[in-house]
């Protein structure tokens, strides 16, 4: 019974938490939008962004917010979720400044290279083996190379993202076919510190996927 009533707590929390990053993530696009817009902190269509009209430039600080707020609801704010918040800031942070300034590629690869590095320092968070890479029979592990192939993955896939966002609806596609893919390759699917921030980011996703398509 005590087993039961346990399950229920965490199922009623997951529920909320997830509700919570998709509602505030939601509520965040429709109230930033005319900010945004008044401000003229939109992206136009140019040769590389084949955009329908102006988009508000809000999608993160939207799915951030909603993170955010999950996060408070659970309140585990323990080392691994302060410095995954901290360092998504920062990184937010650094993409609206280059919203508004058009920052050159060089500064903004040294500054997210302090920023992951500083993450991976902090929260001891990294790459540390490929698994059976190529149909191979041995568990291939990266040892000391650990760290640097860490930090270039991790600034690869964020530029990747910031790339193809140039189609209205595909990096938010992306971002939920990447967060479905790292929940089922990852057994331990509980209430766990990672797979929270995950799942906060997959619902949050979700709302901005539909503004981008409509």
């Amino acid at each position: 019974m005590v087993m039961l009533s346990e399950n229920f707590n965490g199922l009623f929390m997951f529920i909320n938490f997830v509700a919570i990053s998709f509602v505030v993530t939601l509520l965040s696009l429709v109230l930033l939008r005319p900010v945004a817009i008044k401000l003229k902190f939109v992206d136009y269509p140019s040769d590389r962004k084949d955009h329908v009209g102006q988009v508000p430039l809000i999608g993160g600080i939207s799915i951030f917010t909603g993170l955010l707020a999950s996060q408070i609801y659970l309140n585990e704010f323990d080392n691994i979720v302060t410095s995954i918040l901290i360092s998504s800031s920062l990184i937010l942070i650094l993409g609206i400044w280059d919203d508004i300034v058009n920052l050159n590629a060089k500064k903004k690869l040294i500054i997210q290279f302090l920023i992951v590095s500083l993450t991976i320092l902090f929260t001891n968070i990294k790459i540390e083996n490929l698994g059976f890479l190529i149909g191979s029979g041995y568990d291939l592990e990266l040892g000391i190379l650990s760290i640097p192939f860490t930090i270039i993955a991790v600034i690869g896939l964020t530029n990747s993202f910031n790339m193809i966002d140039g189609i209205d609806g595909l990096a938010a596609s992306m971002g939920i076919t990447a967060t479905i893919g790292i929940l089922f390759s990852n057994p331990n699917t509980g209430l766990f510190t990672f797979n929270n921030i995950v799942f906060a980011v997959g619902s949050g996703l979700i709302p901005f996927l539909i503004f981008n398509i409509t």
